[in-house]
């Protein structure tokens, strides 16, 4: 059957993005990008959160990719908002880089809200090499959010290699990491 909503006949009538409070532009237009101003893009997010909790009973994974989703505000309304409904059949999972332990563990709190969350730490390289590719990015930093997955928590932790021309160099030395890592916590 057909579910009768308000963000749907919205969406029907003005699209993704409603031209009621902007005739003029919706969007700027440059290259393969856009870039909405700021009302719109809290509108698009608005939206997009209000569609998701009105299918919570549907929906069974959702997954956040970044940039980094934990160091937006966005990302946290958006799973404050979910951990306020009954989430129990859902399992929430990120793609981080792990650059952030103590927000890696923020988001582990929500753990008992959710059937299950999942963390994937996306890595280009080890040490000096992943500093280098992930500007901002302090080794001990990412050390310390595995140790913590690993060591405190009863969950997954999923590690998504990142290949490029770049990295290749230093792929034996990322399979070696992986295998340290797997021998210490098998």
């Amino acid at each position: 059957g057909s579910q009768s909503s308000s963000w749907q006949t919205d969406l029907k009538t003005n699209g993704l993005i409603s031209t009621k409070n902007d005739p003029k532009l919706t969007y700027q237009h440059f290259g393969d990008e856009f870039f909405l101003d700021k009302n719109q893009a809290q509108n698009l997010q608005d939206l997009f959160l209000t569609m998701v909790v009105e299918n919570l009973p549907n929906i069974r994974n959702i997954n956040v990719l970044g940039g980094e989703p934990t160091m937006s505000p966005s990302f946290w309304k958006f799973v404050d908002t979910l951990s306020d409904h009954d989430v129990s059949n859902l399992t929430l999972s990120i793609i981080s880089n792990g650059s952030n332990a103590v927000n890696i563990e923020k988001f582990v709190q929500y753990r008992d809200k959710f059937a299950d969350i999942g963390i994937i730490l996306s890595i280009d390289g080890t040490e000096k090499k992943a500093e280098f590719f992930r500007g901002g990015l302090q080794w001990d930093k990412f050390q310390e959010s595995v140790d913590y997955v690993l060591n405190k928590t009863d969950l997954n932790l999923t590690l998504l290699g990142t290949i490029s021309a770049l990295s290749i160099d230093g792929l034996i030395e990322n399979l070696d990491w992986y295998a340290k890592l797997k021998e210490k916590f098998q």
